[in-house]
């Protein structure tokens, strides 16, 4: 329909057009989307058209400038819905990262706490660069592709800890004594700031669900011993002992959130925060969300 044939159609005829418009295009959507993206891009389209043309009703409705730019707006308005439609799709088509990226804290984790403890794997360098940095990296690029904030910034954070940290043992395997040894201040404080950044994760962690929570929690004891342990050797065992129990609870975490997503129903319990109860609902199909407050692939309500 051309411009010319809009300008022979009464106001409502048109929100009768663009209603079909928006209608057309859920349509297209459906095939590609996720259910959530769909109810959201019907309710935002109705909100857009409802709020623009029922507060027009209360003004002159004969001027036809003020249609002509309502008009154009409303175009803009289903141009933006299939920019997000095309997004959603591809969102839709990346697989959930959060299982490797657990899976390979827990294994660096649980080999960092043995370490404290005195048995230092011959491979430890690999270990920390390939699985501890690579993998969790790569998950926590996934994850900013997934709209899942919590995951692409734990994961990303921690995977350049271990990459930084298996770099290091590789340079100083090779070249030995070519790092000069870090006094005990300068080892606190590093150990003081990723302590820090850890409780920001626990906080946002408590939001979602508590086992998630409890090995955010563990990390940062992780981090605060290790600090103390610059000053009092001894505690490093205690240290030890909190790592040993993050990685298991990373591994426990890891396996819900692959086994639930996989049979679509909540086998393993993560003992969610109340307001997300509703995703663990009987019968309800299963949406990993342990380590988003909204789905992976869905744009926040409007």
């Amino acid at each position: 329909m051309t411009d010319a044939d809009l300008g022979n159609l009464s106001l409502l005829e048109r929100i009768s057009l663009l209603e079909e418009r928006v209608t057309a295009l859920q349509q297209k959507v459906a095939a590609g989307a996720a259910a959530a993206a769909r109810e959201f891009e019907a309710c935002a389209a109705h909100k857009c058209l409802a709020a623009r043309f029922d507060s027009q009703n209360d003004r002159n409705m004969s001027l036809s400038l003020e249609e002509q730019i309502h008009h154009r707006d409303s175009m803009q308005i289903l141009d933006a819905l299939q920019q997000e439609s095309r997004v959603i799709s591809l969102a839709s088509m990346v697989a959930n990262p959060t299982p490797l990226g657990l899976f390979a804290f827990g294994v660096t984790t649980l080999l960092a706490g043995a370490d404290l403890y005195g048995a230092t794997a011959k491979n430890t360098f690999s270990v920390a660069l390939i699985i501890g940095g690579l993998a969790q990296i790569l998950a926590g690029m996934w994850c900013f592709r997934r709209n899942n904030t919590f995951g692409a910034t734990a994961f990303s954070l921690f995977g350049s800890y271990w990459g930084a940290r298996g770099v290091q043992l590789l340079v100083e395997l090779l070249h030995p004594g070519l790092f000069p040894s870090a006094d005990r201040a300068g080892t606190c404080i590093f150990y003081v700031i990723f302590c820090i950044l850890t409780l920001i994760l626990l906080v946002q962690a408590l939001r979602m669900n508590y086992a998630l929570s409890a090995t955010v929690f563990f990390v940062a004891l992780v981090y605060i011993f290790l600090a103390i342990t610059a000053y009092v050797e001894g505690v490093k065992y205690v240290a030890a002992t909190c790592a040993i129990i993050a990685g298991s609870l990373a591994f426990y975490v890891g396996l819900a959130d692959f086994t639930n997503e996989i049979y679509e129903k909540p086998l393993i319990p993560l003992f969610p925060h109340p307001r997300h109860a509703r995703d663990y609902e009987e019968g309800k199909r299963y949406v990993p969300r342990p380590h988003a407050h909204k789905s992976a692939v869905d744009i926040p309500p409007v």
